[in-house]
């Protein structure tokens, strides 16, 4: 076999008149290669600080038996192709040879089939490493399988937990509205009332979140001012960052909205926080600024992270971005932090961008757009006349029931509620026809079934309005989904755009 490759065959043998035979038998095998001889001990030891592509040794050297010479061999070159030759043979020491890793055995007047045999050797070596990363790539995939099915197990454990949480949220917005609207706005406790509204509500954007992240869906965006969410994360991100680093903020006084879920924002502040701690293992500082910029003739609003650690060189940077990339050892981190800020910000319709230098810190620049506030402006609804408009509301909870009984009465409506399917359905035969369902689309009714058989058999061509959790029914119109936790004032208005007028 010819071989258009040139390699350098190292060959372990004291006999100047072998050495040549080897050399001959190489060259009439059609096998390119240049021969180094190591004619004992010394000469190997020095030998094997270069590379080659495979090793001959005779079987027995003055001061080298085989095992030995595989010894020297397999300490500097742990998989070498390896062929033995020999002047004679026996049962013995051919199965010594294979047993001590040798690739074949030949003997020395047997010499026609060496360069065949040192190709074969090459060849199984190469095979070897193949083989080899083939399973380390497969072990890799395998921990990512892994943790990816961890991750999902995770997300669907804070799914059901962040479910009963949303309902309580949403208990306790409704319920304070309404003690509000029964005290009014100038009794001496409604400032009260007014703190647990804006702690819920700001609990409420908390569980967007992990709930988006569990379905591989974004939660709702708003209307935000980069400069105040960084201004109000920072408290929480000192103490994240430890008392050996330092956070410096330069933040625009004022900034154009930008349009984005703000949880999401906070999550590609936070991750971009931690990789500038990782970088600063001895203390640094951060500066975290914000203004306006101008790409592309569109208008951004821009926040850079800098940080004072090690720098990255051009090869880590180019990975930087890269799902599971680390240059965390095993155990301490995922790689998934960078990844995953590079998609939130994209999804928003921004960029992110690295510049960095071993030894001169690291600079992440994001641009978000600007948003267009005339078409995200929100307008508050009005409280609903008296209606007799008959609803019938379907949850499990009965704390969201009992709420929803109260909002929706309050507003003049007749309330019919009940925990399931089947007593919904009874429901339907015994009394009037309803105007109007609404029904939880999450636990423990399918949300698949529930927006395409279940209700619209149940009563055939009534409206329905469905309470869903972030991102959980993406084939529904939005019109036909309120998502919890939710105000009153928004229950009210998704209930008005749905009702149908009365005849």
């Amino acid at each position: 076999m010819t071989d258009a490759k040139r390699h350098r065959i190292l060959l372990i043998e004291d006999n100047p008149r072998d050495a040549e035979l080897v050399r001959h038998a190489l060259r009439q095998g059609g096998l390119q290669c240049d021969v180094l001889v190591a004619p004992g001990r010394t000469e190997l030891q020095e030998r094997l600080q270069e590379r080659f592509s495979a090793i001959i040794a005779d079987y027995r050297l003055p001061d080298l038996s085989l095992t030995t010479t595989l010894e020297e061999v397999r300490s500097r070159f742990p998989d070498a192709p390896f062929v033995v030759i020999s002047g004679s043979t026996s049962e013995e020491q051919l199965l010594a040879a294979l047993r001590l890793g040798a690739d074949d055995y030949l003997l020395k007047d047997r010499l026609a089939r060496l360069a065949a045999a040192v190709t074969g050797a090459m060849e199984k070596h190469r095979l070897r490493i193949e083989r080899a990363n083939a399973e380390s790539a497969m072990q890799a995939k395998q921990e990512q399988l892994l943790h990816a099915q961890r991750v999902e197990s995770i997300g669907r454990l804070a799914g059901g937990i962040l479910h009963d949480f949303n309902n309580l949220i949403t208990v306790v917005m409704g319920s304070t509205t309404l003690a509000l609207d029964e005290i009014g706005q100038h009794h001496p406790s409604a400032h009260l009332l007014h703190q647990v509204l804006a702690a819920s509500q700001r609990a409420a954007e908390l569980t967007h979140q992990p709930l988006a992240f569990s379905r591989r869906q974004s939660g709702p965006r708003q209307t935000l001012n980069l400069s105040e969410v960084v201004s109000t994360f920072a408290p929480l991100a000192q103490q994240m960052l430890g008392a050996n680093r330092q956070l410096r903020t330069d933040l625009a006084p004022s900034l154009p909205p930008i349009h984005a879920d703000r949880v999401q924002v906070e999550q590609v502040l936070m991750n971009l926080l931690l990789n500038a701690r990782d970088a600063m293992p001895k203390g640094g500082t951060v500066t975290v600024s914000s203004d306006q910029a101008t790409a592309d003739g569109r208008e951004f609003a821009r926040l850079r992270v800098r940080d004072s650690g090690i720098g990255m060189s051009p090869d880590i940077r180019k990975q930087v971005f890269d799902p599971y990339f680390t240059t965390k050892p095993a155990g301490a981190g995922t790689g998934l932090g960078l990844s995953t800020a590079q998609a939130i910000v994209h999804h928003a319709g921004g960029s992110i961008t690295v510049d960095s230098a071993p030894q001169h810190g690291t600079q992440f620049e994001i641009l978000f757009p600007v948003a267009d506030v005339t078409s995200s402006a929100n307008t508050r609804t009005q409280p609903l006349a008296f209606t007799a408009h008959s609803i019938l509301v379907i949850d499990e909870e009965p704390l969201v029931r009992s709420m929803l009984e109260s909002v929706l009465g309050t507003a003049g409506y007749a309330v019919t509620s009940t925990a399931s399917i089947d007593e919904a359905a009874r429901i339907v035969r015994e009394h009037k026809p309803i105007d109007l369902m609404v029904a939880d689309a999450t636990r423990p009714m399918s949300a698949d079934a529930v927006t395409t058989s279940i209700l619209s058999d149940l009563c055939p061509g009534t409206p329905v309005l469905l309470l869903t959790e972030s991102g959980a029914i993406s084939s529904m119109d939005v019109a036909s989904q309120l998502q919890k936790p939710f105000t009153p004032q928004e229950l009210l208005q998704a209930i008005k755009a749905k009702m149908p007028p009365r005849g």
